[in-house]
């Protein structure tokens, strides 16, 4: 028969999971395995208000050498190991940077979850022993797992979900009085939620248990049944659609972090005809068939193809197509015009930020000055633009409606005040001032001088 724990029991455990969360702490401030001790300190929150700029790391890459200017947090992924020193040295080198350090964590429950188990505690308590070790100022829980098994979740759930995020947010939190640590929520690219149920909102889940939600961008072809074909990694009709669906399930845009790829992937065409990429499938489609390609991939592999690409602008993305043993293949990625759009969507909506998927992407395995090398790609993203949009006045070049309006009210206005003028100034000349009576019937002044000496 299962166990149930009662009120009682939940009690004594959250005692127990909260006293065992505070002696990680303890023991993990004062074993620090960073050269510099300075290094585990948590860094802290210096504008609730700024944007964000998360990137996330899934390799062993050298994130010493990223252009750290506009990084705000290093999210490295689930499978890092802390007693890996490679790995554990990405948290050494964000802290010295001074920027906030995070890690993934996949949300293992599914289902209506029983706040009260066994199975939760250990879960919570799993994510506080990894926080602590970590110095980690983000948790970033990955709900995709869950939404995945639970497709169509159900108010109930996500308030079952909410109290569980909460009470993990609670124990990490616990006994931090310098910092605060964000509980960061991967959402897919729109509520999955039932079609039938009309109550269904994430309300609970935007106050109580998520800080942040982060819309993972390789969710777009993972969850719609649309035409089994190739396309890009973030449609842009779809994310415009989707971010405004989570509008109305009660999660405002100043909580939405987008996540933009840095790679591309590339299709097998069973049949390529008018730019149309038609995949191999049965039932389902299979994009789990498809090719990751990083963009070091794609610059050194392709750059005829990738300088020369086209551009879908249903999709505002660029891609191109090649062939290889017999089979043609279509290639969809992002390059500096479609991230560019993207990050003035950020900018327009007043979404928090972006989350970089991945870091890793940039890396060059080439000899330097083949094609790129890896500062010239890190500048050539230019996701700076996030950051400067929050603290400078709004760039001239995202409001072209609003310049042509003032320009338009003020032409109006300057020709009213000038048609004003120049009307008065015609008037004047045309209506002369009235003569007396018979005025021209006088003689004129010089034939009546008293002087004269001819009278």
């Amino acid at each position: 028969m299962p166990f149930n724990a009662g009120p009682e029991m939940w009690h004594i455990g959250k005692t127990i999971l909260l006293l065992s969360a505070f002696l990680c702490s303890v023991y993990a401030a004062k074993n620090c395995r960073c050269e510099n001790e300075e290094d585990c300190k948590q860094q802290y929150e210096k504008d609730s208000q700024s944007k964000e700029v998360y990137v996330f790391s899934n390799e062993e890459t050298d994130v010493e050498t990223w252009s750290w200017n506009s990084i705000t947090t290093l999210i490295v992924s689930a499978s890092f190991d802390y007693n890996n020193a490679a790995q554990f040295k990405t948290m050494c080198v964000a802290h010295s940077k001074k920027r906030k350090f995070g890690f993934t964590v996949d949300m293992t429950l599914n289902g209506q979850i029983n706040v009260t188990s066994n199975e939760t505690l250990q879960w919570i308590a799993t994510v506080k022993s990894k926080q602590a070790q970590w110095h980690a100022e983000v948790v970033a829980i990955n709900l995709l797992p869950y939404f995945k098994n639970d497709v169509n979740s159900s108010t109930k759930d996500h308030e079952n979900l909410a109290v569980l995020l909460k009470n993990t947010k609670d124990a990490v939190r616990n006994g931090s009085t310098s910092y605060t640590i964000q509980i960061a929520c991967i959402i897919p690219w729109r509520p999955p939620c039932s079609e039938i149920e009309e109550e269904c909102d994430f309300s609970k889940l935007s106050t109580d248990g998520c800080d942040l939600f982060i819309i993972n961008p390789e969710s777009f072809t993972d969850l719609d049944g649309v035409k089994c074909m190739a396309r890009a990694t973030i449609p842009f009709s779809k994310l415009v659609y989707g971010i405004s669906e989570y509008n109305a399930h009660h999660i405002p845009n100043k909580q939405i972090i987008l996540g933009v790829p840095w790679h591309g992937y590339d299709y097998t065409c069973q049949q390529l005809t008018n730019e149309v990429c038609i995949l191999d499938h049965d039932e389902k489609c299979h994009y789990a068939d498809r090719k990751m390609m990083s963009h070091a991939d794609l610059m050194s592999n392709f750059s005829a193809k990738y300088l020369k690409s086209d551009f879908n602008e249903l999709y505002n993305a660029p891609y191109f197509n090649y062939e290889k043993n017999d089979k043609q293949h279509q290639v969809w990625f992002e390059n500096p015009s479609s991230l560019m759009n993207k990050y003035r969507l950020v900018h327009e909506l007043g979404l928090k930020g972006i989350g970089v998927m991945y870091g890793d992407d940039l890396v060059s395995h080439l000899p330097r000055k083949m094609f790129f090398d890896d500062q010239e790609m890190w500048s050539w993203v230019n996701h700076e633009i996030i950051l400067q949009a929050s603290q400078k006045p709004a760039r001239n070049d995202f409001h072209y409606a609003d310049t042509v309006a003032g320009v338009a009210v003020g032409c109006l206005l300057l020709g009213t005040v000038l048609g004003f003028l120049f009307t008065c100034l015609a008037l004047r000349k045309r209506v002369k001032k009235p003569k007396e009576p018979f005025a021209s019937d006088r003689p004129s002044v010089e034939e009546f001088v008293d002087e004269d000496p001819n009278l």
